[in-house]
């Protein structure tokens, strides 16, 4: 059930498991014969158990998926500025919008504060960028424009949902 069992998830699996078994058995005790009493407080014990482990097997597995993310995004973002020139021309072709100009700053430096006032003053239009990162001054230049930013995680949310990942360098 459970990939991971640590030694505090073990013990608390076992402290569900006897007092469970001992309220049940004292509550079902009064009107049961003591060896069905047993049975159902055993029964409601294991329940107890299994419900627990259950829920930490979920929660781990979140987690485990959260990481898996996070490193894929990170592999992305870091994959982007050397992609090959079809990759590269597949990842702008599947995070272009039609109505909307599109401008890609896949670089390892975040995009300074001069590179967004240029693409400021470049475009009288809307326009949407797609940056692997974007430092703080830049990032308070756009908050006061129509460029709609798309960075980091938001990248690869998008190429995620379209499925259109390019090929992940395995290490």
């Amino acid at each position: 059930m459970m990939k991971k069992c640590t030694f505090p998830i073990f013990c608390d699996a076992l402290f569900l498991f006897f007092s469970g078994t001992i309220l049940c058995f004292v509550l079902s005790r009064f009107y049961l014969a003591p060896v069905w009493s047993l049975i159902l407080s055993c029964n409601v014990g294991a329940l107890a158990c299994l419900l627990f482990l259950r829920r930490k097997s979920h929660a781990y597995q979140g987690a485990v998926i959260k990481k898996t993310e996070e490193a894929e995004c990170k592999k992305l973002l870091e994959a982007l500025p050397i992609l090959s020139h079809k990759d590269r021309t597949a990842v702008k072709d599947a995070l272009s919008i039609a109505e909307e100009a599109a401008v890609f700053y896949f670089r390892y430096a975040p995009m300074s504060k001069d590179h967004a006032a240029i693409l400021i003053r470049a475009n009288k239009r809307p326009v949407r960028l797609f940056a692997t990162a974007l430092s703080d001054e830049a990032r308070a230049l756009f908050s006061h424009t129509q460029i709609t930013v798309t960075e980091g995680a938001g990248l690869y949310r998008a190429l995620k949902d379209q499925n259109a990942l390019p090929p992940l360098p395995q290490t």
